[in-house]
């Protein structure tokens, strides 16, 4: 079996400097910061004051009083707007790094070995040189922040110990499957941060006390259930599938909204889509095309309100 590497082009870096970084990121993101170390990244999002997400990212310990954000590179500039307006009270700068940092995935059966990491859980990090690794969601996959100075000796060492190149959308495809989402610039502040199942995969803290947003996550997951969570589907269709596009139910009526799509190896479209349970249960399509669900592979337990 062959091990891949691709670069995640969709992906970009923010970089944030200054003694007030890591207590302005509390008081802004759904994560908690105290527990963010050299040795432990953290995934979260950042919310308007309605809860809806502006942006999810990975978070890094890059260096003392400095702080990685990675983010899908369409969100950026909306989360950069949106941060902008707060920052300016605190004793912290946040800069655009995508000309600085580079995104990649790696998985298959060495990936492990040539990533460092033989033995981590899901959201550890460490460092190669000046390579920042963490381990990935998708099971057996790693993702690294790598300075683009240093680029071509990255993907040239792993070329020469076996890793092929791969298109980025064979690693969506694996984060699909793994019912992650992610916020794009089509969807930023669309969604609240239970629509994308984020209270299931450790992307929410509950007792890290106030942040924007909070109060209406909060209420969601204390007080109701999610009228429209995420779900895994494929669907047969010629056209693209693109993250923002509506979903219907039987009577052609708006259910919900695709998050994220990508086609698999049979040419049948992958996606995770934020929808009703009622359209889940009777039938959903999505232009005109039947969806089918899959299960997916974490718990959403139906007797608690952040279900």
């Amino acid at each position: 079996m062959t091990t891949f590497l691709t670069r995640l082009d969709s992906r970009t870096s923010l970089v944030l400097e200054g003694p007030d970084g890591r207590k302005f990121l509390q008081g802004q993101t759904t994560c908690d910061l105290d527990l963010l170390s050299p040795d432990r990244s953290l995934v979260g999002a950042y919310c308007n004051p309605q809860g809806r997400m502006i942006c999810d990212f990975r978070l890094l310990d890059l260096a003392p009083e400095t702080l990685l954000l990675a983010l899908d590179a369409d969100a950026a500039t909306a989360a950069l707007d949106t941060f902008a307006k707060y920052l300016v009270f605190s004793k912290a700068e946040l800069t655009d790094a995508g000309d600085d940092w580079c995104q990649y995935a790696l998985w298959g059966p060495e990936a492990a070995t040539l990533a460092g990491a033989p033995e981590v859980s899901v959201h550890d990090s460490w460092r190669q040189g000046d390579t920042l690794w963490v381990a990935s969601d998708a099971a057996g996959a790693f993702e690294a922040c790598v300075p683009a100075g240093s680029v071509d000796a990255f993907e040239a060492g792993l070329a020469d110990q076996g890793a092929q190149n791969a298109h980025e959308e064979q690693y969506r495809l694996l984060e699909i499957q793994a019912g992650i989402g992610h916020v794009t610039g089509a969807t930023s502040g669309e969604f609240l941060p239970q629509m994308l199942n984020f209270q299931a995969t450790e992307r929410i803290s509950f007792t890290k006390g106030c942040y924007t947003g909070q109060e209406v996550v909060a209420r969601m997951h204390y007080r109701g259930k999610v009228k429209r969570p995420m779900a895994l589907a494929c669907v047969e269709l010629a056209g693209d599938v693109s993250p923002g596009d509506s979903i219907t139910d039987l009577a052609d009526k708006t259910v919900g909204t695709v998050v994220n799509a990508t086609r698999g190896d049979g040419g049948q479209w992958w996606l995770l889509a934020s929808l009703t349970r009622d359209a889940m249960a009777a039938g959903a399509s999505l232009a005109g095309s039947p969806l089918s669900f899959h299960a997916l592979p974490y718990p959403l337990d139906e007797d608690q309100a952040s279900s």
